[in-house]
């Protein structure tokens, strides 16, 4: 019995140890500074703006490496850890590469949005509860439904695409619906009550814009249909970027 019990102990204290620097508040709130540092050269390279990519490029290459030095070690319970950890190293030094030279600076962009799904699929495999996990699962259903309208005439428009962009938007309403119910921890993420009053402001347009195109979609005029579908970007891409460090470029 003593030495099931001490058998039992030295489990529970492995278990402890698996992740230790890793605590899930600990690694939240280090990936909440890490994402303030990812989202602006990932907002800027999309822009286009080599000086201010540069600079923010190098901010997260500091930020990446102690993120990385702290936690590449930290979690040998899950095989696939490290493996993202190398992932997101490649893509950074890729961008980075890129944005450096000064040229096509969307391959950049292109190659930071891999580290949102990688981050995205490395935290739900550990059960690390992040507000941004939802909304970059968002982001794909609302570039579909974005591209439908900005990418086609009304012309264009048949009823096979019609039938997928009304699943779509479907879907984006119910996940974007689920996203203004779920818990915000302003003081988590950095954000002042003015900040959330914003924030809420965005969500609630973001799902008027996704009725506008269920609306037109239901009265069948595809123009309303096209109009409608470019209009579901902006108060998404307003509320994401509220979670960067934008005010660091600037110095």
């Amino acid at each position: 019995m003593e030495k099931r019990k001490l058998t039992l102990g030295m489990l529970i204290l492995a278990f402890l140890f698996i992740f230790p620097a890793a605590s899930h508040a600990n690694i939240q709130k280090d990936f909440v500074a890490f994402d303030k540092a990812f989202i602006p050269p990932l907002a800027i390279t999309n822009q286009e703006k080599v000086k201010p990519s540069r600079k923010a490029m190098k901010i997260l290459e500091q930020e990446w490496e102690t993120f990385r030095a702290k936690y590449y070690e930290s979690n040998p319970k899950d095989a696939k850890w490290k493996e993202d950890f190398d992932r997101i190293d490649r893509q950074i030094q890729e961008a980075a590469k890129i944005i450096k030279e000064g040229a096509n600076l969307m391959s950049a962009h292109e190659a930071l949005e891999e580290i949102r799904i990688i981050t995205l699929e490395l935290r739900k495999r550990n059960n690390i509860d992040y507000y941004l996990d939802p909304m970059t699962e968002f982001h794909s259903l609302m570039e579909q439904i974005f591209h439908a309208g900005k990418d086609n005439s009304p012309e264009d428009l048949d009823k096979g695409m019609i039938t997928d962009l009304k699943e779509a938007v479907a879907a984006a309403e119910a996940l974007w619906r689920k996203i203004g119910e779920f818990p915000f921890d302003k003081d988590l993420y950095g954000f002042s009550d003015a900040m959330v009053a914003q924030m809420k402001k965005f969500h609630e347009e973001e799902m008027a814009a996704l009725g506008n195109v269920s609306k037109a979609i239901e009265a069948g005029d595809k123009k309303a249909i096209i109009k409608a579908a470019k209009g579901v970007k902006s108060n998404y891409a307003q509320m994401y970027k509220m979670f960067g460090d934008f005010d660091s470029i600037k110095k």
